[in-house]
C-alpha cells in the first residue's frame, strides 16, 4: 500500500509556487530552491530505478553462478560467429580478443542508455515529464546498459554461464516495454508489473525443456512488447510516434534477422567476415533501443499535452 502511495506521488505533475515576491532576490532564491528540490527528487528517483534492476539482476546472476541453467543449449566458440579479423588486425589485438568489433559494438549500449537517462533527466527538469515517467525510463534505459557488458562478456569468454545471462536478460527489456506502454493507457499497477516480470524471468526456464525455447519465448516477447506499444498509440495518437516506431520494428527485425544469417553472408560476400551480420544485427538492437525511447517520450509528451489542454 505505501509503494502505490508512493508511485501515486510520483505521477503527479510538479506545481510551480503561485504567489510572486516582489523582491527579485527572493524570487531567485525560490527558483533556486525547486531546482534543487527537483534535482534531489531526480536523483532518488535514478537511485530506486538502479536498484530495481541490479537487485533482481543479481538474482539472475546466482541462479545461473549454481548452474541451473548450465544444461541450456546456447553456441558457445568463435565457429558460432563469422567475423574473422584480417592478419593486421590480429598483430594488433592481444590474443583473447578475437572478434573486435563484436566486442568493441558493446560499448554502444551503455553510450546509447546513458544518453536516454540524460535525455530523461533533462527532460523532467524541464517539466516535460513526471517523477513516475523518469522512473520508467531510468529502468528501461539501466537494462539496456547492463546488457552490453553481458554481451561483451559472452563475446570475449565464450563461456556457458555468459550465454545464458545474454540470453536470459534480453526478455526483461521487450517485457518492460510492454509494461511502459501499459503504464501510459491504464496507469501505475504494481502488482501487474511484478507479474508482468514474473512471467518474463520465468519463461526462460522454457530452454530446460527443449532446444528452441529460447526462441519461442524471445518471440512472445517481441509480439507483447509490439501489443503495448500500439494500445499505448491507440490512446494517444501522435503523429510523432509514427516515423520511431516503424524504425523500431525494422531495428528488430534487423536484430533477429542478421544475426540469424550471420554465417551466410560470408557466401554473398567476404566483407562479411570483417563487418558479421551479427555485428550489425548489435548496431540494429542499438538503434532499436534509441527508437523505442523515441518512441515513448513522444506517446508522454503527448499524453501530457493532452491532458493539460483536457483540465483547462
Amino acid at each position: 500500500m505505501a509503494e502505490n502511495t508512493s508511485m501515486t506521488n510520483m505521477t503527479k505533475k510538479r506545481v510551480k509556487p503561485e504567489n510572486c515576491e516582489d523582491s527579485l532576490g527572493k524570487q531567485k532564491g525560490t527558483d533556486q530552491n525547486n531546482a534543487e528540490i527537483d534535482s534531489f527528487a531526480m536523483y532518488k528517483v535514478m537511485f530506486r530505478a538502479f536498484l530495481s534492476v541490479v537487485l533482481p539482476s543479481c538474482s539472475i546472476f546466482y541462479l545461473v553462478y549454481m548452474g541451473v541453467f548450465d544444461s541450456v543449449f546456447t553456441e558457445n566458440g568463435i565457429e558460432h560467429y563469422a567475423e574473422r579479423p584480417g592478419l593486421g588486425m590480429k598483430a594488433l589485438l592481444p590474443k583473447w580478443m578475437k572478434m573486435p568489433l563484436n566486442s568493441a559494438v558493446n560499448f554502444g549500449y551503455v553510450i546509447m542508455a546513458a544518453y536516454w537517462c540524460a535525455y530523461t533527466s533533462a527532460a523532467f527538469q524541464a517539466n516535460r515529464i513526471t517523477l513516475i515517467d523518469a522512473y520508467i525510463s531510468y529502468i528501461f534505459n539501466f537494462m539496456a546498459g547492463c546488457y552490453g557488458p553481458i554481451q561483451l562478456l559472452r563475446i570475449l569468454t565464450q563461456l556457458q554461464q555468459f550465454a545464458v545471462l545474454d540470453q536470459w536478460y534480453t526478455y526483461p527489456l521487450f517485457m518492460w516495454v510492454f509494461v511502459w506502454g501499459h503504464f501510459l493507457t491504464s496507469g501505475w499497477n504494481m502488482i501487474f508489473i511484478i507479474q508482468c516480470m514474473i512471467f518474463s524471468v520465468g519463461s526462460y526456464t522454457l530452454t530446460l525443456y527443449t532446444d528452441v525455447g529460447f526462441e519461442i519465448a524471445l518471440g512472445v516477447h517481441i509480439i507483447i512488447a509490439i501489443i503495448g506499444a500500439i494500445l499505448a498509440y491507440q490512446k494517444f495518437p501522435s503523429s510523432d510516434c509514427k516515423y520511431p516506431f516503424v524504425m523500431s520494428i525494422l531495428c528488430c527485425a534487423g536484430f533477429v534477422g542478421l544475426k540469424l544469417i550471420d554465417l551466410d553472408l560470408p557466401k554473398v560476400h567476404p566483407i562479411f567476415t570483417k563487418i558479421s551480420g551479427h555485428f550489425l544485427s548489435k548496431i540494429a538492437d542499438i538503434y532499436q533501443i534509441h527508437y523505442v525511447n523515441m518512441y515513448f517520450f513522444a506517446l508522454t509528451f503527448y499524453k501530457h499535452n493532452f491532458e493539460s489542454k483536457k483540465d483547462k
